[in-house]
C-alpha cells in the first residue's frame, strides 16, 4: 500500500472490465479487432486517479485510527502486510480480499507506468544507459528527474528524458555511451528480478535522500533484465 510520492507510481483500483467487443469476422483485419495498448495519456490519467484515491483512502484510515503511512512503510519494507495489520484493516472495514485486490492493482499500475517511461526513453537499453548516466550527475539533476517522475505528467517526463539524453549525446557523442559499462566493476549488485522489487526500492524514503541507497538502485537497474 503506497502513497504516490515517488517515480514508481502504483494503482489502487482496477478499472472496470468493459463488455467484450463482438468477435471479428474473418474479413476483419486483425489490427482493427485488437485493442490498442495503453497510451501515455491513459497512464497519466491513471496516475491522477491514483493520487485522488490515495488521498481518499488515507483520510478514511486516519478517521478510523489507522496510520496509512505506517502501513505503506510496512508493505514497502517487507512486501506484505502482517497478520496484525490485516486484522486492523478488516476491523476498519477492509477485508483481506479487498486489500489483496488493492495490492494487485498496485503492481499492475507499476508495470504500466514503468513500461511507458522505458518506451519514452527508447527501450530497455536506452533506459539503462540513462540510469547509469544519472549516477555521474549532481544531486540537483537526479532530483529534477525524480520530480518529473513524481509529477505523473508524461509530457514533463518526456522533456526530462529528452534533456538528459541530449546531455549524454553532447558529452559522449551518443545517448547510449558504452564507456559507462566500466562502472559495472564497482560492486556486484544483483539486478531486479521483477518490477515489484524495483518499485519497492523506488518507493523507499531513502531513494531520494540517501546518495548511497540511490546509487545502489541505479546499479541494480544496470544489471536488470525486467523491461
Amino acid at each position: 500500500m503506497k502513497e504516490t510520492t515517488t517515480g514508481a507510481i502504483v494503482e489502487t483500483q482496477k478499472p472496470e472490465v468493459p463488455m467484450p467487443e463482438p468477435t471479428a469476422s474473418e474479413d476483419t483485419p486483425q489490427e482493427e479487432a485488437e485493442k490498442p495498448q495503453d497510451s501515455a495519456a491513459e497512464v497519466e490519467q491513471e496516475f491522477a486517479n491514483q493520487k485522488q484515491t490515495d488521498e481518499t483512502i488515507k483520510k478514511e484510515l486516519t478517521a478510523k485510527g489507522l496510520d496509512f503511512d505506517a502501513l505503506a512503510d510496512e508493505y514497502d519494507k517487507t512486501g506484505s502486510l502482517s497478520a496484525d495489520s490485516l486484522a486492523a484493516l478488516e476491523k476498519a472495514g477492509y477485508p483481506k480480499q479487498m486489500v489483496d485486490a488493492y495490492l494487485a492493482g498496485l503492481d499492475a499500475m507499476a508495470d504500466r507506468f514503468v513500461g511507458e517511461v522505458v518506451k519514452m526513453a527508447g527501450g530497455e537499453d536506452s533506459y539503462k544507459a540513462l540510469a547509469q548516466y544519472l549516477q555521474t550527475q549532481p544531486r540537483n539533476v537526479i532530483d529534477g528527474f525524480n520530480a518529473a517522475l513524481q509529477s505523473g505528467s508524461m509530457a514533463q517526463i518526456q522533456l526530462a528524458i529528452g534533456g538528459i539524453q541530449a546531455a549524454m549525446t553532447k558529452q559522449y557523442g551518443t545517448a547510449n555511451p558504452s564507456v559507462m559499462a566500466g562502472q559495472q566493476g564497482r560492486g556486484a549488485s544483483q539486478g531486479y528480478q521483477t518490477t515489484a522489487e524495483m518499485t519497492k526500492d523506488m518507493s523507499d524514503p531513502r531513494y531520494q535522500t540517501d546518495p548511497a541507497f540511490t546509487q545502489e538502485v541505479y546499479r541494480k537497474l544496470q544489471n536488470s533484465n525486467i523491461f
